[in-house]
């Protein structure tokens, strides 16, 4: 199954009130569609668990899987805009 817009709008409908907390590269505090989104390892411990409590997001447990090593291995990570 390919992703397409309507996956991503899905997908940004769900998650965007966790993930608009990124630090992005003009200083500022939120989430970019189209830019670079870092999140730190203390925001990163925050989404996987405000992801763990919503049982309702889709594709959920890929989202937490995909987190796992970012906690246990690295200092947070990137989403990537288009």
């Amino acid at each position: 199954m390919e992703v397409g817009y309507y996956d991503d709008e899905i997908f940004l409908k769900s998650y965007f009130d966790i993930l608009n907390c990124a630090y992005l590269p003009n200083g500022e505090i939120g989430f970019d569609c189209f830019g670079m989104n870092y999140y730190t390892l203390e925001q990163t411990k925050q989404i996987y668990e405000k992801v763990k409590e919503n049982k309702k997001l889709p594709d959920r447990e890929v989202l937490l899987e995909w987190l796992k090593p970012d906690i246990e291995k690295y200092n947070g990570f990137y989403i990537l805009g288009a």
